[in-house]
């Protein structure tokens, strides 16, 4: 009998060791579970704005490609952060990812503002080298910049539209102009007076008559209404959207690699393929601004080359100005044709 007692004890205790053999062995592989990385993100714009269609068409397409191990997520637009801020809060890590005009933060980054009136596509801005050093400049503000925003299909895309009947430049000398954030130097070479304030609060200023006009992408008029408020648009175009994706500099180098690549690779698909959605959009919103009874003034041939060669020789004389003598110069042979 106590032979038998003897062998129940062992194969008890065999069994209990097996049991918790088990529970070491499965407890590991769960260990291993771990939740996604999560990428805080903003936009400059509200989620309905078309200029935010490249951010949403980057999220969904890292969200789905990093199965599981990445996700971008959206927290908000201006309602959630200020645009001006909204830099600043990349840096400080207040959010990982912001859809930003590099003019709206170049408090961080003071090149950035270079965005605007670069005369190169994305895709050659990489090639030169112009690129690696914008994120450079980018660096060493503590932000990642991770590439172009919303790309516009031609080179020079802002356009003027004010509430007055002008002939030639020099009739803009007078007019208040908001939001005041681009192309600064170009607009007080005309004379014009540039009213600095956010986005959303252009409509209002133009209806109480604060400004007499806006330079933006005509892709931004109808999602704002602000084509209710202006009757002229003017042609030639001056400068291009400078919508830029960065990141938090921290951020960006705990990611691993194979995840700080695939967001490379999809940032460039994105200036890849984002043309060609503005360009069919831009019809669509055209067709809406002359609906709304919205007229063309273009300028003469001589008066278009001058517009834009003033443009460009302002703006990257005052880069040059501001900028170290180490980094203007440079920036300006690298983002010129």
């Amino acid at each position: 009998m106590k032979s038998k007692g003897s062998l129940t004890a062992i194969v008890a205790a065999f069994s209990f060791l097996i049991m918790i053999s088990s529970v070491f062995i499965i407890a590991p592989a769960s260990a291993q579970t771990t939740k996604p990385i999560e990428l805080k993100a903003v936009t400059f714009y509200p989620e309905s704005n078309e200029l935010c269609q490249g951010f949403w068409m980057l999220r969904d397409r890292v969200n789905e490609r990093a199965k599981g191990e990445l996700v971008i997520k959206w927290v908000g637009g201006p309602e959630a952060i200020g645009v001006f801020q909204q830099g600043a809060a990349v840096k400080s890590g207040v959010v990982d990812m912001a859809w930003i005009p590099g003019s709206f933060y170049k408090a961080q980054v003071p090149a950035a503002e270079v965005l605007t009136f670069s005369a190169l596509t994305p895709q050659r801005e990489r090639q030169n080298g112009a690129y690696d050093f914008m994120n450079a400049l980018h660096k060493a503000g503590g932000i990642f910049y991770l590439g172009r925003g919303y790309v516009n299909a031609g080179l020079s895309q802002f356009n003027i539209f004010i509430n007055k009947r002008v002939k030639v430049p020099k009739d803009l000398a007078g007019l208040k102009i908001g939001p005041g954030t681009v192309v600064r130097p170009f607009q007080q070479e005309l004379g014009i007076v540039p009213v600095t304030m956010p986005h959303t609060d252009l409509y209002g200023a133009l209806e109480r008559g604060i400004v007499d006009g806006l330079i933006q992408p005509m892709v931004t008029l109808s999602g704002f209404s602000w084509h209710e408020r202006v009757k002229y648009m003017i042609e030639p175009s001056v400068g291009q959207s400078s919508i830029a994706n960065i990141i938090n500099l921290n951020t960006w180098n705990k990611l691993p690699k194979h995840l700080q690549d695939l967001l490379i690779s999809v940032q460039s698909e994105i200036e890849r393929d984002v043309p060609a959605f503005d360009e069919k959009f831009k019809k669509q919103e055209w067709a809406k601004l002359k609906g709304a009874g919205m007229e063309i003034i273009r300028f003469s041939p001589a008066d278009s080359k001058w517009l834009i060669a003033t443009l460009y020789k302002v703006e990257w004389d005052d880069q040059i100005k501001k900028l170290p003598p180490e980094v203007g110069p440079k920036l300006k042979m690298l983002f010129s044709k």
